[in-house]
């Protein structure tokens, strides 16, 4: 007899004891969820924004980038619209100034 006839047949003990094995592999298989702690990274990504370079939340909530309450301005008075009138006036008559003077 060839010495390698035992070696070409299949083993059936061996094939019968690694039949449950393969069995719960294939289940094991299906049923793997893919998750943050399966995958090897236990804690999430640190959140670092952008704008403040601050660990803990993104631009979107970044506290530095928050507009302030708007304070509602007071009732137009005629007082208010001379002084808005003159400040107008000033600047006009200022920038009038320093273009005549660029031009010359």
């Amino acid at each position: 007899m060839n010495e390698n006839f035992y070696e070409q047949l299949p083993n059936v003990a061996l094939t019968k004891m690694l039949e449950p094995i393969e069995k719960n592999r294939e289940q094991a298989a299906k049923n793997f969820k893919f998750t943050a702690n399966t995958l090897g990274f236990p804690k999430s990504p640190p959140l670092i924004c952008s704008i403040c370079n601050k660990d803990g939340h993104l631009q979107n909530d970044c506290p530095q980038d928050r507009l302030p309450k708007l304070e509602e301005l007071p009732k137009m008075t005629d007082k208010w619209r001379e002084v808005l009138d003159n400040i107008c006036r000033c600047i006009m008559g200022n920038s009038n100034n320093l273009l005549h003077d660029e031009i010359k």
